[in-house]
């Protein structure tokens, strides 16, 4: 009998990686299935230099949380070798977004999960909007080749931004040999599929998820009767849906940013060329949210 692949929720931050362990632990409870966002060296080596820090530099709050990012599970570690896969068949579910709707997530998440030592920027910290916007813009401009912050928030912020161009590469690449570009989406379906010498990896956009077709599709690749995904994390059903509606409205960029952002190859290997339009159109102003 062959052995039965593992299932891994492997992705860049604030896709819904969540949700996706959920479902998949309910539809299956016995099933080895394991949620992570980073393996390789260089990463995980990035995270826990940022927990080294001392002095004034050091502006991550919560530390041990932080160091949660640096480390393997236990169970899994074996698993891999300096990075890279060894370990026997398994299937790999993760996601895509718009890159600036992802970036504002992820530094709402970060705030509020990790926090700032000197700036309050969650909601239960009493977060000024001119304050996340700051940070917002600054860790963009980071993202886009402006020079490292001085503290380790800011630096974490700009990492976590420019995952949308490189995670696919430094993360899934280095470590399953499968490169994203080479996933193909069949005329009529919500998702990418690629696989190679045992491993199975399955994309998804986040914009897709209430789609029952993908669903659907996930069903077939887990082999599994996976439910509809449960919402994790909804930001809409939680007190801070004020502060991150303010946040979206106010949350704008010069068209020449957002061309650097959505000129990136991987954006439009996802996104067709009307949805980067209307992503640039509601990022510049142009759009009612």
């Amino acid at each position: 009998m062959s052995e039965k692949p593992i299932i891994i929720v492997f992705q860049m931050a604030k896709v819904a990686s969540l949700s996706w362990y959920e479902a998949i632990r309910a539809a299956d409870p016995p099933a080895s299935v394991f949620h992570l966002h980073f393996v390789s060296d260089q990463s995980l080596d990035f995270i826990r230099s940022l927990g080294r820090e001392t002095g004034p530099s050091q502006t991550i709050k919560r530390l041990p949380l932080l160091l949660r990012l640096g480390t393997l599970p236990t169970d899994l570690a074996d698993r891999f070798a300096n990075g890279r896969w060894v370990g026997g068949p398994v299937r790999v579910v993760t996601g895509v977004r718009d890159p600036v709707g992802r970036a504002m997530s992820a530094l709402l998440h970060t705030a509020d999960f990790v926090g700032h030592r000197t700036v309050p920027l969650a909601f239960r910290e009493g977060a000024e909007i001119d304050s996340l916007l700051s940070v917002f813009r600054q860790g963009w401009a980071e993202a886009l080749g402006a020079a490292p912050s001085a503290d380790s928030f800011g630096r974490l912020v700009a990492f976590l931004f420019a995952q949308y161009r490189s995670w696919f590469d430094m993360e899934l690449k280095s470590a399953f040999a499968i490169d994203a570009r080479h996933a193909a989406r069949r005329i009529g379906r919500q998702t990418w599929q690629i696989a190679a010498e045992g491993v199975e990896v399955l994309i998804y956009r986040q914009e897709d998820l209430a789609r029952a077709e993908l669903v659907e599709e996930a069903r077939r690749f887990l082999h599994m009767k996976l439910d509809r995904l449960p919402v994790t994390h909804d930001i809409a059903r939680r007190r801070s849906r004020g502060l991150y509606k303010e946040f979206q409205e106010r949350a704008r960029f010069p068209m020449e940013m957002l061309e650097r952002i959505y000129s990136e190859p991987l954006v439009s290997h996802f996104y067709s060329a009307g949805e980067i339009l209307h992503f640039k159109a509601r990022w510049n102003g142009d759009l009612a949210m």
